[in-house]
C-alpha cells in the first residue's frame, strides 16, 4: 500500500484560484454592461420620468373621501336595478332580491 504524500501541488491551487478570479471579473463586468443596458433610456423617452416603472394609482393625500364615494357606489349597485349590457339583455338586481330568487329556486328543487 502507498503512502500519501504531505506535499501539496501548490501550482494546482494557483491556477485554480486564477480561474476562479477570471470567473468573478467576467461576472461583474457582464452584471456592469447589462445594468448600463437597461439604464439607457430609449429614443423619445420622457427624460423627466422616474426609472423605474410605476404601476397602480396614485397614492391620494386624503383617500377617505376617495374610499366612501367607492363605498357608496358599490352599495348603490347592490341595492339598484340597472343593465349591465342593455345590448345582450344583461340586468342586474338588488342583492336581496336575488338571493330570494336562489331560494325559491333551490326549493322548487327539492322534493
Amino acid at each position: 500500500m502507498r503512502a500519501e504524500s504531505d506535499d501539496m501541488n501548490i501550482g494546482g491551487v494557483m491556477i485554480g484560484g486564477a480561474i476562479l478570479i477570471a470567473m468573478i471579473l467576467c461576472a461583474a463586468v457582464a452584471a456592469y454592461f447589462l445594468l448600463m443596458h437597461w439604464h439607457t433610456p430609449f429614443a423619445g423617452a420622457n427624460t423627466n420620468a422616474p426609472d423605474w416603472p410605476i404601476a397602480g394609482a396614485p397614492l391620494l393625500s386624503e383617500p377617505r373621501g376617495e374610499i366612501e364615494r367607492y363605498r357608496a357606489d358599490k352599495q348603490l349597485r347592490l341595492h339598484s336595478y340597472g343593465w349591465v349590457d342593455k345590448n345582450a339583455g344583461v340586468a342586474h338586481i338588488p342583492i336581496d332580491i336575488a338571493m330570494q330568487m336562489l331560494i325559491e329556486k333551490s326549493e322548487q328543487r327539492v322534493p
